[in-house]
């Protein structure tokens, strides 16, 4: 049975600007802040700097996920 994804993102550029300062892409889904705090904001092999439609169709496809709820939102 086909799933559909209640909460997707796409992601352009990873890279924005908070109270800790800007966040850079470190590659392969992590960004770096400014004061040193790293993390993961999409999985491994999902992308290095940006998560698209493109790559957003092929993981959906990946795990039979036949349509998704497509949300906008700023990183804070």
């Amino acid at each position: 049975m086909k799933k559909i994804d209640a909460h997707l993102h796409l992601v352009r550029d990873l890279a924005s600007y908070k109270g800790n300062g800007r966040s850079n892409a470190l590659g392969n889904g992590l960004v770096v802040w400014d004061s040193g705090f790293k993390t993961r904001l999409f999985p491994a092999g999902w992308g290095d700097d940006a998560f698209r439609a493109d790559a957003a169709r092929k993981v959906m496809e990946d795990h039979d996920v036949a349509k998704a709820v497509l949300l906008q939102g700023i990183l804070q």
